[in-house]
Protein backbone atom coordinates (compact mmCIF):
# COMPACT_ATOMS: atom_id res chain seq x y z
CA UNK A 1 0.00 0.00 0.00
CA UNK A 2 0.81 3.28 -0.14
CA UNK A 3 0.69 5.61 3.01
CA UNK A 4 0.30 9.35 2.53
CA UNK A 5 0.67 12.29 5.41
CA UNK A 6 0.24 15.58 3.74
CA UNK A 7 1.49 18.55 5.60
CA UNK A 8 0.34 19.84 8.96
CA UNK A 9 -3.23 20.85 9.12
CA UNK A 10 -4.25 20.54 5.56
CA UNK A 11 -6.85 18.37 6.94
CA UNK A 12 -8.73 18.71 9.88
CA UNK A 13 -8.60 16.76 13.03
CA UNK A 14 -11.83 17.69 13.99
CA UNK A 15 -13.50 14.67 15.56
CA UNK A 16 -10.15 13.05 15.76
CA UNK A 17 -8.96 12.12 19.48
CA UNK A 18 -5.83 14.29 19.94
CA UNK A 19 -2.71 13.04 21.08
CA UNK A 20 -0.19 15.66 21.01
CA UNK A 21 -2.11 18.58 18.69
CA UNK A 22 1.03 20.37 17.55
CA UNK A 23 2.03 17.17 15.92
CA UNK A 24 -1.41 15.38 14.79
CA UNK A 25 -1.40 14.55 11.28
CA UNK A 26 -4.66 12.71 9.12
CA UNK A 27 -3.02 10.35 6.57
CA UNK A 28 -4.57 7.64 5.04
CA UNK A 29 -3.28 4.57 2.99
CA UNK A 30 -4.66 3.61 -0.03
CA UNK A 31 -3.77 0.95 -3.42
CA UNK A 32 -1.86 3.38 -5.13
CA UNK A 33 -0.41 7.05 -5.37
CA UNK A 34 -3.52 7.74 -7.75
CA UNK A 35 -6.09 6.77 -4.92
CA UNK A 36 -4.07 9.02 -2.59
CA UNK A 37 -3.92 11.95 -4.99
CA UNK A 38 -7.67 11.24 -5.16
CA UNK A 39 -8.48 11.02 -1.70
CA UNK A 40 -5.91 14.38 -1.11
CA UNK A 41 -8.14 16.12 -3.61
CA UNK A 42 -11.49 16.12 -1.33
CA UNK A 43 -10.00 16.31 2.40
CA UNK A 44 -6.80 19.14 1.88
CA UNK A 45 -8.04 22.39 2.61
CA UNK A 46 -7.54 24.60 -0.56
CA UNK A 47 -6.46 22.01 -2.83
CA UNK A 48 -5.64 23.11 -6.23
CA UNK A 49 -4.05 20.95 -9.64
CA UNK A 50 -0.39 21.29 -9.16
CA UNK A 51 1.21 22.92 -11.84
CA UNK A 52 3.34 21.00 -14.23
CA UNK A 53 7.00 21.75 -13.15
CA UNK A 54 9.25 18.88 -13.98
CA UNK A 55 11.07 16.80 -12.65
CA UNK A 56 11.99 16.96 -9.15
CA UNK A 57 15.58 17.58 -7.92
CA UNK A 58 15.74 14.82 -4.89
CA UNK A 59 18.07 14.62 -1.79
CA UNK A 60 19.19 11.99 0.13
CA UNK A 61 19.80 12.18 3.45
CA UNK A 62 23.25 11.87 4.64
CA UNK A 63 24.16 11.69 8.36
CA UNK A 64 22.94 9.70 11.54
CA UNK A 65 19.35 9.85 10.62
CA UNK A 66 20.12 7.65 7.47
CA UNK A 67 21.84 5.59 9.50
CA UNK A 68 18.85 4.38 12.01
CA UNK A 69 17.60 2.24 8.89
CA UNK A 70 19.08 -1.01 8.03
CA UNK A 71 21.46 -2.43 5.37
CA UNK A 72 18.04 -3.30 3.29
CA UNK A 73 16.66 -0.57 3.55
CA UNK A 74 19.59 2.18 3.23
CA UNK A 75 19.96 -0.39 -0.28
CA UNK A 76 16.35 0.03 -1.12
CA UNK A 77 17.00 4.21 -1.39
CA UNK A 78 20.54 3.58 -3.35
CA UNK A 79 18.92 1.14 -5.49
CA UNK A 80 15.42 3.25 -6.41
CA UNK A 81 18.34 7.07 -6.40
CA UNK A 82 20.22 4.49 -9.34
CA UNK A 83 16.91 3.75 -10.59
CA UNK A 84 15.85 7.44 -11.02
CA UNK A 85 19.20 8.63 -12.42
CA UNK A 86 18.67 6.61 -15.32
CA UNK A 87 15.38 7.90 -16.03
CA UNK A 88 16.80 11.35 -15.93
CA UNK A 89 16.08 12.38 -12.14
CA UNK A 90 18.97 14.51 -10.46
CA UNK A 91 19.87 12.89 -6.99
CA UNK A 92 22.48 14.55 -4.47
CA UNK A 93 23.61 13.58 -1.19
CA UNK A 94 23.29 16.81 1.46
CA UNK A 95 24.46 16.57 5.19
CA UNK A 96 21.10 17.04 7.06
CA UNK A 97 19.75 16.76 10.54
CA UNK A 98 23.19 16.13 12.23
CA UNK A 99 21.93 16.83 15.38
CA UNK A 100 19.13 13.95 15.01
CA UNK A 101 19.76 12.59 18.13
CA UNK A 102 18.67 16.19 19.72
CA UNK A 103 15.74 16.55 17.24
CA UNK A 104 14.20 12.98 18.13
CA UNK A 105 14.34 13.82 22.31
CA UNK A 106 12.74 17.05 21.17
CA UNK A 107 9.85 15.35 19.38
CA UNK A 108 9.31 12.98 22.24
CA UNK A 109 9.00 15.56 24.83
CA UNK A 110 6.52 17.66 23.15
CA UNK A 111 4.54 14.29 22.12
CA UNK A 112 4.60 12.68 25.76
CA UNK A 113 3.78 16.61 27.22
CA UNK A 114 1.28 17.26 25.08
CA UNK A 115 -0.42 14.19 25.18
CA UNK A 116 -0.17 14.46 29.28
CA UNK A 117 -1.94 18.05 29.26
CA UNK A 118 -4.33 16.79 26.43
CA UNK A 119 -5.53 13.94 28.24
CA UNK A 120 -5.01 15.04 32.05
CA UNK A 121 -8.67 14.59 32.57
CA UNK A 122 -9.34 11.67 31.33
CA UNK A 123 -6.20 9.73 32.59
CA UNK A 124 -6.95 10.97 35.92
CA UNK A 125 -10.57 9.15 35.91
CA UNK A 126 -9.92 6.03 33.54
CA UNK A 127 -6.02 5.97 33.63
CA UNK A 128 -6.03 2.17 34.13
CA UNK A 129 -8.07 1.68 30.61
CA UNK A 130 -4.84 3.30 28.52
CA UNK A 131 -2.31 1.10 26.57
CA UNK A 132 0.89 0.09 29.00
CA UNK A 133 2.70 2.25 26.22
CA UNK A 134 0.14 5.19 26.15
CA UNK A 135 0.27 5.29 29.93
CA UNK A 136 3.72 5.78 30.21
CA UNK A 137 3.95 8.08 27.58
CA UNK A 138 1.71 10.38 29.03
CA UNK A 139 2.99 9.84 33.16
CA UNK A 140 6.39 10.89 31.37
CA UNK A 141 4.40 13.74 29.86
CA UNK A 142 3.79 15.00 33.47
CA UNK A 143 7.01 15.62 34.28
CA UNK A 144 7.85 18.64 31.60
CA UNK A 145 7.23 21.60 32.69
CA UNK A 146 5.52 24.88 30.64
CA UNK A 147 9.29 26.38 30.04
CA UNK A 148 10.68 23.24 28.65
CA UNK A 149 7.95 22.82 26.51
CA UNK A 150 7.69 25.82 25.50
CA UNK A 151 11.12 25.55 24.18
CA UNK A 152 11.62 22.81 22.29
CA UNK A 153 8.23 23.89 20.35
CA UNK A 154 9.89 26.61 19.23
CA UNK A 155 13.32 25.28 18.41
CA UNK A 156 10.31 22.84 16.28
CA UNK A 157 9.15 25.89 14.78
CA UNK A 158 12.66 27.24 13.67
CA UNK A 159 13.88 23.93 12.22
CA UNK A 160 11.05 24.02 10.20
CA UNK A 161 12.32 27.33 8.71
CA UNK A 162 15.72 26.26 8.00
CA UNK A 163 14.54 23.50 6.29
CA UNK A 164 12.70 25.98 3.86
CA UNK A 165 15.40 27.62 3.84
CA UNK A 166 18.07 25.07 2.95
CA UNK A 167 15.79 23.03 0.37
CA UNK A 168 15.92 26.33 -1.46
CA UNK A 169 19.48 27.00 -0.72
CA UNK A 170 20.98 23.90 -2.11
CA UNK A 171 18.02 23.47 -4.70
CA UNK A 172 16.37 20.29 -3.30
CA UNK A 173 12.47 19.74 -4.19
CA UNK A 174 11.89 16.87 -2.71
CA UNK A 175 13.82 14.03 -0.30
CA UNK A 176 13.81 10.77 -1.12
CA UNK A 177 14.49 8.16 2.08
CA UNK A 178 13.79 4.96 3.87
CA UNK A 179 10.39 4.65 4.49
CA UNK A 180 11.08 2.90 7.79
CA UNK A 181 13.50 1.16 9.29
CA UNK A 182 13.99 -1.63 7.09
CA UNK A 183 11.07 -4.57 6.11
CA UNK A 184 7.61 -4.37 7.70
CA UNK A 185 8.10 -6.36 10.90
CA UNK A 186 6.00 -9.94 10.91
CA UNK A 187 2.59 -10.10 12.48
CA UNK A 188 0.16 -7.66 13.71
CA UNK A 189 1.60 -7.51 17.05
CA UNK A 190 3.29 -3.62 16.54
CA UNK A 191 3.67 -1.51 13.51
CA UNK A 192 7.53 -0.84 14.04
CA UNK A 193 9.59 1.67 14.88
CA UNK A 194 8.74 5.21 13.05
CA UNK A 195 11.59 6.87 13.44
CA UNK A 196 12.48 7.67 9.62
CA UNK A 197 9.02 9.38 9.50
CA UNK A 198 10.01 10.96 12.58
CA UNK A 199 11.58 14.14 11.63
CA UNK A 200 8.99 15.32 8.92
CA UNK A 201 5.96 14.66 11.29
CA UNK A 202 8.41 17.34 13.52
CA UNK A 203 8.47 19.77 11.00
CA UNK A 204 4.90 19.34 9.64
CA UNK A 205 6.44 18.22 5.78
CA UNK A 206 3.98 15.79 3.47
CA UNK A 207 5.59 12.45 3.15
CA UNK A 208 4.20 9.37 0.87
CA UNK A 209 5.88 5.98 1.21
CA UNK A 210 5.70 3.81 -1.82
CA UNK A 211 6.07 0.07 -1.58
CA UNK A 212 9.31 -0.26 -3.57
CA UNK A 213 11.00 -4.01 -2.32
CA UNK A 214 10.74 -7.11 -0.77
CA UNK A 215 13.63 -8.23 2.00
CA UNK A 216 15.26 -11.22 1.94
CA UNK A 217 12.79 -12.69 4.43
CA UNK A 218 9.92 -11.71 1.94
CA UNK A 219 8.26 -8.97 3.25
CA UNK A 220 8.05 -5.26 1.36
CA UNK A 221 10.29 -2.12 1.97
CA UNK A 222 9.54 0.79 1.25
CA UNK A 223 10.86 3.93 0.08
CA UNK A 224 9.59 8.13 1.20
CA UNK A 225 9.25 10.93 -0.94
CA UNK A 226 9.10 14.13 1.19
CA UNK A 227 8.51 17.77 -0.20
CA UNK A 228 8.18 21.50 1.66
CA UNK A 229 5.68 22.63 3.69
CA UNK A 230 2.50 22.99 1.79
CA UNK A 231 3.61 21.13 -1.22
CA UNK A 232 1.44 18.03 -1.11
CA UNK A 233 -0.34 19.01 -4.77
CA UNK A 234 3.79 18.91 -6.43
CA UNK A 235 4.55 15.92 -4.07
CA UNK A 236 1.64 13.75 -5.34
CA UNK A 237 2.64 13.98 -9.11
CA UNK A 238 6.43 13.25 -8.32
CA UNK A 239 4.67 10.35 -6.90
CA UNK A 240 2.96 9.20 -9.28
CA UNK A 241 5.42 9.70 -11.71
CA UNK A 242 8.26 7.81 -9.85
CA UNK A 243 5.95 5.01 -9.34
CA UNK A 244 5.64 4.53 -12.47
CA UNK A 245 9.77 4.85 -13.12
CA UNK A 246 10.41 2.57 -10.48
CA UNK A 247 7.59 0.20 -11.34
CA UNK A 248 9.68 -1.87 -13.77
CA UNK A 249 12.53 -4.38 -12.56
CA UNK A 250 15.90 -3.43 -14.15
CA UNK A 251 17.83 -4.42 -11.05
CA UNK A 252 17.37 -8.10 -10.18
CA UNK A 253 19.00 -8.02 -6.39
CA UNK A 254 16.02 -6.28 -5.51
CA UNK A 255 12.53 -7.24 -6.64
CA UNK A 256 10.58 -3.68 -7.25
CA UNK A 257 6.63 -4.17 -5.98
CA UNK A 258 4.76 -0.72 -6.90
CA UNK A 259 3.10 -1.78 -9.68
CA UNK A 260 1.70 -4.73 -7.92
CA UNK A 261 -1.22 -3.12 -7.67
CA UNK A 262 -1.78 -2.35 -11.70
CA UNK A 263 -1.33 -6.33 -12.70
Amino acid sequence: VVGYKPTYGRVSTGGVIPLAPSLDHVGWFTQDVSGSALAAAVLCSNWSAAPATGRPILGIPKGPYLQHADDEARRAVETAAEDLRLQGYEVRRVDLFPDFEEIARRHRLILAAEAARVHAEWFRLYGSLYHEKTADLIRAGQAVDEADLAAAQAARNKLQEFMGDLMQSESIDGWLAPAAVGAAPRGLESTGDPVMSLPWTHIGFPAIALPFAVSASGLPIGIQLVAGHGADERLLVWAAEIERHLSSDRTPAMRHTAAGSAA
